[in-house]
């Protein structure tokens, strides 16, 4: 049993270890700030929704309940996100929206079309939130002639981000398109893009603004680059950062043998932060390590792995790879960590929690604060201390 202030911080048995312009541009065609009010597996958005003579999206959603979704369908367009009224399962909206009423293990079919070509984003919005009930849906483009159908392209629900990456093939024929829905704070988005080439040189770097309920399609060659590109290869990567969290997916627009255009998508989701950990306890003991974080939504996923402590290196038998669950609400990141510490430690189970009360994903340096609890010797006292996560670029 642990009796005194100091003792309880002695977890370990050994000194060295841790107390704890074509085809995109015809189509030209968010999410709310931290304090987001849009729910992973809840609310769904498609961030490229196609409507034209011949073309027609296809929403297919399902409510894996067990109570019944009741929710709206909104539809935007443009870069300042004007109402946009298609026709939807061969009705045409007033209003750009249509109310959504799906039963416990229904599915639900709606077909996007109209004459001419318009392109935006739809999104499945409820404000009666269900802990029992979930959407889970996905988009289908169908090019038609006729009534034949000449091409079928599937496309996933676009992901909300702060950081993403994106490696591509053939840089001509990629294209972003980004949307913030009209829900949550009154933000515009301030979007930095770099592009690298294949040797992971960065080549060039650009800065973007997506306006508060805006759609924003461009190929990645009509971006406005600082520096020229012309001679760019096609093999690379971009790496997408957001000052808030915004909705998005990037689309290869290709050619085809017949001149007709071979479409394929490429999700955008959450990539990895890298930073190193320097952390201290209230008895000065040091810990160093690493930690990798990506966010999606308002979740927080990574790792944690310990290197040293006091400067004495840990051996690889007694380091551990930690995983973290935690939330990223209002710019305040809480992260959770279960650490199994093994026969190492005279407690070896313990819940790490940390709090970086102020995150974005542009700093360099984030400070905060962590507490451990013995999860094992109900009502010891948690070790508290300080953290400062130093990023890795």
């Amino acid at each position: 049993m642990l009796r005194s202030k100091h003792l309880h911080r002695t977890l370990f048995l050994s000194p060295s270890a841790w107390i704890v312009s074509g085809l995109i541009l015809a189509f030209n065609f968010s999410m709310p700030s931290f304090g987001q009010v849009f729910y992973p597996k809840k609310d769904l958005i498609f961030t490229q929704v196609i409507a034209a003579n011949g073309f027609e999206s296809v929403i297919s959603v399902t409510n894996r309940g067990p109570s019944d979704y009741l929710g709206i369908m909104f539809f935007f367009k443009g870069p300042s996100g004007e109402v946009w009224n298609p026709s939807v399962n061969n009705e045409q909206l007033t209003d750009g929206s249509l109310e959504v009423e799906i039963p416990f293990k229904e599915t639900r079919i709606y077909r996007v079309s109209g004459s001419g070509l318009a392109v935006g984003y739809c999104f499945i919005y409820a404000d009666d939130l269900q802990v029992d009930n979930s959407l889970e849906g996905n988009l289908t483009y169908y090019s038609t002639n006729k009534g034949s159908i000449l091409d079928a392209v599937g496309v996933p629900q676009s992901r909300e981000f702060l950081v993403t990456s994106l490696p591509f093939s053939g840089f001509q024929d990629v294209g972003l398109s980004l949307a913030v829905p009209p829900r949550g704070g009154d933000n515009d988005r301030s979007v930095d893009i770099y592009l690298y080439d294949e040797d992971g040189t960065q080549v060039s770097h650009c800065q973007i603004q997506v306006s508060y309920g805006g759609h924003y399609a461009k190929y990645l060659q009509e971006l406005p680059w600082d520096t020229p590109i012309g001679a760019f290869g096609p093999v690379g990567r971009v790496d997408i950062r957001s000052d808030r969290l915004i909705s998005g997916i990037a689309m290869t627009i290709s050619q085809g043998d017949t001149g007709g255009a071979q479409i394929s998508t490429l999700p955008l989701s959450g990539t990895p932060l890298y930073y190193s950990l320097n952390a201290e306890d209230e008895d000065e003991n040091v810990y160093i390590g690493k930690v990798s974080l990506w966010i999606e939504g308002f979740f927080v996923n990574g790792y944690m792995v310990l290197e040293s402590v006091n400067g004495e290196i840990l051996t690889p038998s007694q380091t551990q790879t930690w995983k973290v669950t935690g939330q990223l609400i209002n710019g305040e990141m809480k992260l959770a960590y279960p650490c199994f510490l093994g026969d190492m430690a005279i407690v070896p189970e313990v819940s790490l929690f940390i709090l970086i009360p102020s995150f974005t994903p542009s700093s360099s340096v984030l400070n905060g604060t962590w507490s451990a609890d013995l999860v094992t010797m109900p009502g010891a006292t948690p070790v508290l201390g300080t953290a400062t996560f130093t990023m890795i670029d």
